[in-house]
C-alpha cells in the first residue's frame, strides 16, 4: 500500500470518528435542551462559585457537562461532551438583546386571534440554549453553538396554538445579521412571523421595498393591527397572502427583486421540534 492510499484511509478512518463524535455530542444535547425549562442547578451552581471558587463559566460547563452525561459511566463519552461543551459553550450579554432596535421599537400588547397569541419569551439565569449557528472546523467537527444568560431575559414571542412560531431571542437576532446586511433594492421574504427581518431590512437606506408572503391571514392580521403600525418604514411593506411555494411558482415571475429571503419552518420528525431553515440569494 503506497503511503498516500495509507493516510488516505487514515483521513476517512479519521473523519468517520468525528462524524460519530459529532452525533454523539448532537444526541446528548438534544437531551437535554429539549426537556424545556432549566436543567441546571442554580442553588449547586452558586456554591460551586462562592464555596469552591469556580469561576461562574467554569462551574457553568461542568454543570451543563454533568446535565448531558447523567447516567453513563462511559469515559470517553464524558470526554467528547467536555471538548464539545467547552468548546461551544457562551455567557451572552443580555444588553445585547435588549438594545435591539426591533425590540426598543416595537411593543407587542396582549393580543390574539383564534390561534395566534403574543406572549412574552423568558430564560432562566443559566439556562442552556441554541444561540447561532452550528460552527464545522477542518476536520468536520460539528459544534453546537449554546449561550446562557446570568440573569433573567426576555424577549417578545409569537405562537400559534401554544406552539412557539418565532421570537426576538438570540438564536432569531445572529441567524438573521448576515441577511439583514445583504439586503437591498428590492427585497422579497417568505414568511412573515413578527416582522424582525421586514422591520430591519426596511429601515435600511439600500432598500426600495420588502414585499412579505404569507399564507396565514391570523398573523398577518395581527402585524396589521398592532406591529406595522409602529414602524416609521411602513410604507415600504407590502404583504401577500400566499402560500411561499405557490407564490414562487406562479406569482414571483411577475417581478424582480434584488434579494430574496426564504425563512421558514418545518417539522423535525427526529426531536419533534420546529428548527428554522433560512435560505438566502441575490440577483441582479
Amino acid at each position: 500500500m503506497s503511503p498516500d492510499t495509507q493516510a488516505l484511509l487514515n483521513k476517512i478512518a479519521q473523519t468517520e470518528t468525528t462524524r460519530q463524535c459529532n452525533f454523539m455530542a448532537l444526541e446528548a444535547y438534544c437531551n437535554v435542551l429539549e426537556t424545556g425549562g432549566n436543567v441546571i442547578d442554580t442553588n449547586l451552581m452558586d456554591r460551586l462559585v462562592k464555596v469552591h471558587g469556580f469561576g461562574t463559566h467554569e462551574a457553568m460547563t461542568a454543570l451543563l457537562t454533568a446535565a448531558m452525561t447523567a447516567g453513563s459511566d462511559d469515559t470517553f463519552f464524558l470526554m467528547i461532551v467536555q471538548n464539545y461543551v467547552r468548546n461551544g459553550l457562551s455567557q451572552l450579554n443580555a444588553q445585547t438583546y435588549t438594545e435591539d432596535l426591533f425590540v426598543k421599537s416595537i411593543h407587542l400588547p396582549q393580543a390574539q386571534t383564534s390561534e395566534w397569541e403574543f406572549y412574552t419569551l423568558s430564560y432562566q439565569p443559566f439556562e442552556p440554549f441554541i444561540w447561532r449557528d452550528i460552527t464545522i472546523d477542518n476536520n468536520f467537527t460539528e459544534t453546537p453553538q449554546v449561550g446562557y444568560f446570568s440573569t433573567p431575559f426576555s424577549c417578545p414571542a409569537i405562537r400559534q396554538g401554544g406552539q412557539e412560531w418565532m421570537s426576538v431571542k438570540p438564536n432569531e437576532v445572529e441567524t438573521m445579521r448576515l441577511p439583514i446586511e445583504q439586503a437591498h433594492g428590492k427585497v422579497l421574504t417568505l414568511g412573515l412571523g413578527l416582522g424582525y427581518f421586514t422591520f430591519m431590512a426596511a429601515i435600511k437606506p439600500q432598500v426600495e421595498s420588502v414585499t412579505v408572503v404569507e399564507r396565514d391571514p391570523g398573523v398577518i392580521k395581527l402585524f396589521r393591527e398592532h406591529i406595522l403600525p409602529q414602524m416609521a418604514c411602513r410604507d415600504k411593506i407590502r404583504i401577500i397572502e400566499s402560500d411561499a411555494l405557490q407564490y414562487m411558482e406562479h406569482g414571483a415571475d411577475k417581478e424582480k427583486f434584488d434579494f430574496c429571503l426564504a425563512d421558514l419552518w418545518q417539522w423535525n420528525t427526529v426531536y419533534g421540534t420546529m428548527p428554522q431553515t433560512v435560505f438566502h440569494s441575490t440577483s441582479g
